[in-house]
């Protein structure tokens, strides 16, 4: 999430000249989301910790480690200069058009950014994240609920969320990997899809998110009131 020339661990959007970033979110804003993941992170994985549930540790670790890692990878690749805005994850931030999107790809300047978007940032990276966060999220609500005396009979009802989640993040995906390997794709109509699926992974995330934390906080007074 970082732009170019931004310092390593900055989440700042990069706007390319082509797109129209109208639509991006403030650097403030996404520092806070940072700092709220990171938050979010230490106390999941220290109620993890304190439950017993040590089979999820490792994967919940191993996927903040990706999300995190991320923006330090699409960092890395990113250059000052035209047509290198893989730190920013421009697609799935900014606000553009398909016509807009269209002549963004047919410039011979992005196709290292094309490049560089799909693989590694999206491909294995974000996949990888992808899969690992929903399995995480999905163990942890299956590990706490006892906890919480939760019946047995709601257990399929705790992997709804994370489930979602990975079903709308895997299709945002794919939709970009689409629209960047053929261009000729990228209508306004996709283009609206690819937003509204965009839109529909931030929910999904949050509240696949807020279930664990909603979890382990729970557990916490539950264990307390014992």
């Amino acid at each position: 999430m970082n732009a170019a020339g931004a310092p390593a661990g900055r989440a700042r959007i990069a706007c390319d000249p082509v797109i129209n970033c109208s639509g991006d979110y403030s650097e403030g804003t996404m520092d806070l989301f940072t700092a709220g993941m990171l938050g979010f992170s230490a106390i999941v994985l220290f109620g993890l910790y304190w439950f017993g549930a040590y089979h999820v540790l490792p994967i919940f670790a191993v996927a903040m480690i990706l999300f995190f890692g991320n923006s330090f990878v699409a960092n890395y690749f990113e250059k000052e200069g035209p047509g290198i805005t893989v730190g920013g994850r421009t697609f799935e931030h900014g606000s553009y058009s398909g016509k807009e999107l269209r002549a963004w790809l047919a410039d011979p300047n992005k196709k290292e950014a094309v490049s560089r978007y799909v693989f590694p940032v999206l491909i294995p990276i974000d996949i990888l994240f992808i899969v690992l966060f929903a399995v995480a999220v999905a163990l942890t609500s299956l590990a706490l609920a006892p906890e919480l005396k939760i019946p047995p009979d709601w257990y399929l009802a705790l992997l709804l969320l994370p489930l979602c989640f990975a079903v709308a993040d895997l299709s945002e995906d794919s939709l970009i990997i689409h629209a960047l390997t053929s261009p000729d794709a990228a209508t306004d109509k996709y283009v609206a899809v690819m937003k509204a699926v965009t839109g529909l992974k931030f929910v999904t995330f949050s509240l696949a998110a807020g279930q664990a934390g909603l979890m382990v906080a729970a557990s916490f007074v539950a264990r307390c009131l014992r």
